[in-house]
């Protein structure tokens, strides 16, 4: 698990100018993948799954059985991205709480 987490650490580092928050959702499944069949080997990692009415579509999804456990979202760094304000951030996790909590 740790040279997971190292090879995710380094891919982040790499080509920051260039990267938008799909670049590194490899390394982040893998990291991902990892760590649920660390935890459990029936949780399962959903890479772009369907859209979930009220919070869209998440990045990935974790599920264990046929229940979903959590919802993922990518967003580029604030220090490469301006974009992305503090209100989009919290819009977007006012939906997600609605959603599943």
């Amino acid at each position: 698990m740790k040279y997971v987490f190292e090879k995710y650490l380094l891919s982040l580092r790499q080509d920051r100018g260039d990267k938008t928050e799909h670049s590194d959702r490899g390394a982040l499944e893998t990291l991902l993948n990892a760590a649920a069949h660390a935890a459990d080997p029936c949780i399962r990692i959903i890479h772009e799954a369907k859209t979930v009415r009220g919070s869209g579509a998440p990045d990935f999804k974790v599920m264990k059985a046929a229940m979903t456990s959590a919802m993922l979202r990518t967003r580029p760094s604030a220090k490469t991205s301006t974009k992305f304000s503090s209100r989009t951030r919290s819009s977007t996790t006012r939906r997600c709480r609605t959603t599943f909590f």
